[in-house]
């Protein structure tokens, strides 16, 4: 397996070093066979360790513990690079034994979150209710179930996990879910205010728990229509980890809102390898005028087109802002959007799909997001910016 493996590494890198190559000499240096390593790289760490793992399998089939730490390090890889291949690679590796009733916890606990990355909140769910009713005290069972029911709007059954949270995760994370929740039903001031007071008193909680925190704070404060906070949580979050690719996103956003799109270029220069942070420099790159607009352009349809066929729904509002943002067809937007809300109902969806549907003229929909938003109380000077220009029509 690991000599596969090598052979693999080897034959990718002497591509990639062609293409260089290819690209900065006038007569490039062509290899005289297939085979020839024009230069070997060593394996990162990880990459070592899965190899390793892998191989180990393969010598103790049953063996829950190994299947457990390789699948747990595909995810880890996965969200680092924000590469969904790993995530593929996981689901591989999961699938032989998904019949097993004796699997530990944990491993069904990994294939949730496979589900959920896949955005297929419904299957995430059937697995991790199973777990709870197996009366699972494992705190990622309950935020993962709020995490879904969130995505679906679903804020109650949401409420009622994170509620759960109490006695299973620390305080921070709990207030933190109860906050999101409540902040997406009517309490949105209360909610900040008192995510706010929780996070002074638990400052020296762990890096990764802060970070969540302060970006869900930097959310609601763009929400509530205070965008200056809003950018000062999202610089404290960048310092925790400046590679977390959601906080990048959303800062991104904020700066196109606010229409500083040299500083979302700044921001993001370095992250053309992460699609969603690609369609944030492609936007932004199209309203400068940027030389390298056409080449995120290219990137983006071609990722796009091989998520089409191998039928991925993961990145459907990305989709629909990138054909109604830079490619101005407003029509198939429009499905895109339809297709996504279908699948999530955060704000950031009902507001892309009612600011297309205003686009698109189409009453239809515009009335019936709006009777959606307002059935949730959902507070958002974003949205109500839309829904204010909606109903002019």
């Amino acid at each position: 397996m690991v000599k596969i493996m090598i052979k693999f590494y080897k034959y990718i890198l002497l591509v990639i070093i062609s293409i260089v190559l290819n690209a900065v000499m006038a007569e490039p240096y062509i290899p005289a066979f297939e085979n020839t390593v024009v230069r070997v790289f060593s394996a990162s760490e990880d990459v070592q360790k899965i190899n390793y793992l892998r191989e180990q399998l393969l010598i103790d089939k049953n063996n829950y513990q190994i299947l457990n730490e390789a699948v747990a390090l595909y995810l880890k890889m996965g969200r680092e690079k924000s590469d969904p291949r790993y995530f593929g690679y996981a689901e591989a590796l999961l699938l032989p034994y998904l019949n097993n009733k004796n699997l530990p916890e944990q491993v069904y606990i990994h294939w949730a979150d496979v589900l959920q990355h896949r955005h297929e909140f419904s299957q995430a769910l059937l697995v991790l209710n199973r777990l709870s009713n197996n009366n699972s005290d494992n705190p990622q069972v309950y935020l993962m179930r709020a995490i879904s029911h969130i995505s679906r709007a679903e804020y109650q059954l949401a409420l009622d996990n994170c509620k759960s949270l109490f006695i299973r995760a620390s305080h921070l994370i709990s207030m933190a879910c109860v906050s999101q929740v409540k902040s997406l039903s009517g309490e949105l001031q209360k909610s900040f205010s008192l995510l706010e007071e929780t996070l002074k008193i638990n400052k020296h909680s762990d890096e990764e728990e802060l970070g969540w925190v302060i970006t869900l704070l930097a959310d609601m404060a763009v929400r509530k229509g205070d965008d200056f906070v809003g950018e000062q949580y999202y610089r404290k979050a960048l310092e925790i980890n400046q590679y977390d690719y959601y906080a990048l996103a959303n800062y991104a956003d904020l700066l196109l809102k606010q229409k500083k799109y040299k500083q979302a270029i700044f921001l993001l220069n370095e992250f053309t390898y992460v699609d969603a942070l690609l369609l944030r420099l492609a936007i932004a790159g199209v309203k400068t005028k940027n030389d390298s607009a056409a080449k995120y352009i290219a990137e983006l349809e071609s990722s796009y087109r091989l998520m089409e066929l191998r039928g991925e729904d993961v990145h459907l509002r990305d989709q629909a802002r990138f054909y109604f943002e830079v490619k101005n067809e407003n029509e198939k937007a429009l499905m895109l959007a339809k297709k996504n809300w279908r699948i999530q109902k955060e704000p950031a969806d009902i507001k892309l799909l009612l600011d297309i549907a205003l686009k698109n003229n189409n009453k239809i929909e515009l009335k019936r997001g709006i009777e959606w938003a307002a059935s949730q109380s959902l507070e958002d000077v974003q949205l109500k910016r839309i829904i204010s220009a909606a109903v002019k029509l």
